[in-house]
């Protein structure tokens, strides 16, 4: 693992130093091509950068190899639009399912091996899109068929442009407790689209529930890249997102009238997009998400990120 130009070789400490390591996994999503396969290097990126972000006695053990602790989608735009019905619904639930369906019991018993010589050891998992439902229905078979496998250590998921269905989500987040099984929800403003399908609402308003970070200007790609979450970001929590959907829907209304209640032109578009950028200064949040993303992984989310009402 290639940490600011040092090679780190990551081997299991002395056990009467630590009881347990940690293992990390990563759930990549679907393919933006017609015909190819993600390998999910943005993750792996990703994956790395919280690595070398950790001190020497907390990073996790991880490979990036695929079926062993990385795992792919095999779906791309070309798959989704191969279903008729969804094509014109501009929905992917279908083949997102069917994938998730089919790969979850295979995933699981890969994560379920890897971690069968210590069970106290910490899981870390990072999802993105798509991988977020392989990894929701894998979760659920570990807990139909593995239930021990949560009994003595802590599964933290950190899920980026969720792409699952609400109720598999609710399935597994109320199975066990948060000290057993934790999640952290990021959330780009420019995700085209939304909860496993195009013009669809996005998962922060689907599955209002847990700690939400909602981000100002990052979209679909830039979301789950170390790069961008380590610089300060714009971003409100689940109960800020919702104050600023209220206020937003209601200068939507205000600018519809004056257009006499027709649709925005682009003199109002602009005034839109202003308030925006002005709302952003004012009551959004700026901080480097790689500080939520890892005290999260650690166990330790700062009480900043959390979502809590006002």
């Amino acid at each position: 693992m290639h940490c600011s130009g040092t090679w780190i070789l990551l081997i299991r400490p002395d056990s009467a130093i630590r009881s347990a390591i940690m293992k990390l996994f990563t759930f990549s999503g679907i393919s933006a091509s017609f015909a190819g396969v993600n390998a999910g290097l943005g993750l792996i990126e990703l994956a790395n950068g919280v690595i070398c972000a950790m001190a020497a006695d907390q990073k996790p053990a991880y490979s990036g190899i695929d079926d062993v602790d990385h795992f792919r989608s095999y779906v791309n735009y070309g798959t989704m639009l191969g279903v008729i019905q969804d094509a014109v619904r501009l929905n992917g639930v279908t083949v997102l399912n069917e994938e998730a369906g089919r790969l979850s019991p295979q995933y699981a018993a890969a994560i379920a091996t890897a971690t069968a010589n210590d069970p106290a050891e910490d899981v870390l998992i990072l999802a993105h899109s798509q991988g977020t439902n392989n990894l929701t229905w894998t979760l659920l078979d570990l807990a139909r068929n593995n239930p021990g496998f949560f009994d003595n250590r802590s599964v933290r998921c950190a899920l980026f442009d969720p792409k699952v269905g609400r109720n598999y989500m609710e399935q597994i987040f109320g199975t066990f407790s948060p000290e057993q099984l934790s999640f952290l929800f990021f959330q780009s403003q420019n995700d085209l689209l939304g909860d496993q399908g195009m013009l669809i609402s996005k998962f922060i308003k689907e599955f209002p529930h847990g700690n939400h970070l909602w981000v100002k200007g990052l979209d679909h790609g830039s979301i789950r890249e170390w790069a961008v979450l380590n610089k300060p970001q714009r971003w409100l929590d689940l109960f800020g997102f919702q104050k600023f959907q209220r206020a937003w829907q209601q200068k939507v209304i205000e600018l519809k009238q004056e257009m006499r209640g027709g649709q925005l032109g682009t003199m109002q578009l602009l005034k839109l997009d202003k308030w925006v950028n002005q709302y952003a200064k004012n009551d959004m949040n700026l901080d480097k998400l790689t500080d939520a993303l890892i005290g999260f992984l650690l166990g330790k989310l700062p009480a900043k990120f959390k979502s809590k009402e006002n």
